[in-house]
């Protein structure tokens, strides 16, 4: 990967994370459009991994750690899994499909910890249903962020490669990427 590449991908991805800070509606954020970016976008999959995630350690020492962390953390390297699958030439519209589904099985995940991890609802299956209705408003705000950051992060990307070819990716590094030699 070309230097100028890795540091518009590295600087996106950090980017959209510490979006954290600025204002914003509960769990309208940029972090699971960033992890599933890295997977997309990053080569190798450990990297596709770690900068996501050293990211998020670094905006929670700030902003603070929760016993909901460990959670959060195996989400969004789902996320990022969701990311592995997708092709980076694919249309937008693909992107905001796994930005959307990414944004489902961060709510199943987090919803479910929530439910094993904090004496809010009752051990038994009612407890969990309602743990699961009550994490409804925060779905629909993550849902509409990760489908708009998605776009945003991808869309700037293309439009950035458009400008300025050095970081563009080369067919060999695309198929090396691609078919796991590197």
């Amino acid at each position: 990967m070309r230097f100028q590449r890795g540091l518009a991908l590295l600087a996106l991805i950090v980017g959209a994370i510490f979006s954290r800070f600025l204002p914003h509606p509960p769990n309208f954020t940029a972090v699971g459009a960033a992890a599933v970016f890295a997977g997309v976008m990053l080569p190798g999959r450990w990297l596709s991994l770690v900068v996501p995630l050293a990211a998020m350690v670094v905006s929670d020492a700030v902003l603070g750690f929760h016993a909901l962390v460990p959670a959060v953390y195996l989400a969004m390297c789902l996320g990022t899994a969701l990311g592995w699958q997708l092709d980076r030439e694919r249309p937008l519209w693909t992107f905001a499909g796994v930005g959307a589904l990414s944004s489902v099985q961060f709510y199943v995940v987090t919803n479910f910890a929530v439910w094993v991890q904090t004496d809010m609802y009752p051990k038994n299956a009612a407890g969990l249903l309602s743990c699961y209705v009550a994490g409804i408003p925060f779905l629909e705000h993550m849902l509409c962020g990760d489908v708009v950051f998605i776009l945003l992060l991808v869309g700037a990307l293309r439009l950035a490669e458009r400008g300025w070819p050095a970081l563009r990716v080369s067919q060999d590094f695309a198929a090396s990427v691609r078919y796991g030699s590197l």
